[in-house]
């Protein structure tokens, strides 16, 4: 390997499996955290699902009963937070993997090594 001198720069060889880890890495936390909120999303509305057939709605409507609304209306509002959430994260991770200065970085070194890298 050849490289020409500059001034005040320093060069790392960088191995294959160096650079896949290094790729995999800048998108695991964002992969995570979407992951996750993807998880909740589904066991939350499973579980309004279950209140919703669960719950005696004529009575508690008859009765004056405010908590089966309260804790259906407080678990929908955070199931459907976990879907934006993970919405946005995932769409940041599509920014960040296309139109980004890593996203350039990435083709430029996969380019060197001769691999593909999805866009």
């Amino acid at each position: 390997m050849v490289v020409p001198p500059q001034p005040d720069v320093s060069c790392y060889p960088l191995r294959l499996d160096q650079f896949q880890t290094l790729h995999d890495g800048e998108m695991s936390e964002a992969r995570l955290l979407r992951d996750a909120c993807i998880g909740i999303f589904a066991t939350g509305l499973a579980g309004v699902a279950g209140l919703y057939f669960t719950i005696d709605w004529d009575s508690a409507i008859s009765h004056g009963q405010k908590a089966p609304f309260v804790v259906t209306a407080l678990l929908s509002i955070l199931t459907l937070t976990a879907l934006v959430v993970a919405l946005v994260e995932h769409r940041r991770m599509i920014q960040t993997r296309t139109k980004s200065s890593y996203s350039r970085l990435i083709r430029t070194i996969a380019d060197y090594f001769g691999i593909s890298v999805p866009s």
